[in-house]
């Protein structure tokens, strides 16, 4: 399952969701991964996103 948040109205959601999941599934949009933690580590992934030397996305894999 992808995790996506979404900014709008709640009838908005599912279709926007349901959008973005599938252009990000057929490879459409890239959403650049600098580093995955597993969920036991999130302290040092918000240490490290403090530093702003990242460029991409932190992953928490639970």
């Amino acid at each position: 399952m992808l995790g996506i948040r979404f900014a709008g109205t709640g009838g908005d959601m599912p279709e926007a969701l349901a959008t973005a999941t599938d252009l990000i599934t057929r490879g459409k949009i890239h959403i650049p991964i600098n580093h995955s933690y597993p969920l036991t580590e999130a302290a040092s992934t918000h240490a490290d996103s403090q530093t702003g030397h990242t460029r991409g996305r932190r992953v928490l894999l639970v």
